[in-house]
């Protein structure tokens, strides 16, 4: 594993359940960064109760706001960290709304996994809890699978996906002040529940590596038919001013390939399988428990989505244009 945190114990504690809780930000400094948020007037457009300004489609406004990431934020980060190199970030909203729920999932590949790490480093500006989503993951979600995460979500299969919802009760619902500032690995296995108050929920992403890191992005080539083949790009800094996962679904619905990047080589995926006990094995061997009153808060709810969400992904891989289709389910299990 990489060494990232200049405090050793903090890069213990990160080793072994794959995020640590640091206080980086002043609350003064975290409502500074909400001014900037509301001077943007970005809105809710899917009204589903959480929203990300990576997905703005005004390249501009993603300019905008990488550039103020870059100056007003990251630089904080080199107090804490080794060499830290700057990817992309993003505000993440999260508005009242009684069934937004981001559930379990693990963040895109950005780096070779095989010898770096990448981290998302997501910054309070409010202060959560359960009631107003809260971030949540599993202890020791980096050590789960090893498979790279690529683009466009959800067509590209992840780990998880199947107990996407079935994990949620298992979560541990992290407590934030404004500064706070959660850093886990882009594998670590995350969500967070519904924002169940009347006030919206802000907060700040950041996703760095190190510097002897590259930085790399996977995108499902929508020109193959009878397979998973995902084309490793090497990518900058201002990738996500370019792109963002609606532009790249876009793109394979035109079977367009990512041309102006330097194409890396060709792997095909074969997504990786656990069946429920094997998961349990792995939640209690790492110290993760059931929470009966999350189950009780949102057990009904979490049921309903998961049914939701297992039909609109078979509807979606199976309808996609040039996507992977019945033929590979049934070969793979998928």
């Amino acid at each position: 594993m990489s060494i990232f945190f200049k405090d050793n114990a903090v890069q213990q504690t990160f080793n072994k359940d794959g995020f640590v809780k640091l206080k980086m930000f002043s609350e003064e400094e975290a409502a500074a960064f909400k001014t900037f948020y509301d001077s943007l007037a970005i809105s809710d457009e899917k009204k589903y109760g959480f929203s990300v300004s990576i997905d703005e489609m005004d390249n501009e406004v993603r300019k905008k706001l990488n550039a103020f990431f870059r100056s007003d934020v990251f630089p904080r980060f080199a107090e804490f960290l080794h060499q830290p190199k700057f990817f992309t970030g993003s505000y993440m909203i999260k508005e009242p709304y009684p069934t937004g729920t981001v559930a379990a999932h693990q963040d895109w590949t950005f780096v070779d996994e095989t010898s770096y790490q990448s981290l998302m480093c997501w910054i309070s500006l409010d202060k959560t809890d359960l009631s107003n989503g809260a971030m949540a993951f599993i202890r020791g979600g980096h050590l789960f699978f090893d498979q790279v995460r690529g683009f466009p979500c959800p067509l590209v299969p992840e780990p998880v996906e199947e107990f996407r919802y079935k994990l949620m009760p298992y979560m541990n619902v992290i407590n934030t002040e404004p500064g706070d500032v959660l850093i886990f690995d882009n594998k670590t296995i995350h969500g967070s529940f519904p924002n169940t108050t009347q006030t919206t929920r802000h907060g700040i992403s950041i996703t760095l590596t190190q510097s002897a890191a590259e930085f790399v992005a996977y995108y499902l080539n929508p020109t193959v038919k009878d397979k998973y083949e995902l084309v490793k790009y090497k990518v900058d800094d201002d990738f996500f001013d370019r792109y963002n996962n609606p532009g790249f679904h876009q793109k394979y619905a035109a079977a367009k390939m990512l041309d102006d990047l330097q194409e890396l080589e060709r792997i095909t995926l074969i997504p990786q399988k656990k069946n429920w006990n094997e998961m349990l094995v792995l939640l209690e061997q790492h110290g993760n428990t059931f929470h009966p009153e999350l189950e009780e808060k949102f057990g009904h709810l979490m049921n309903e989505q998961e049914k939701w969400h297992l039909s609109e992904l078979y509807k979606l891989r199976n309808n996609a244009p040039g996507g992977v289709i019945r033929k590979i389910r049934s070969l793979l299990g998928v």
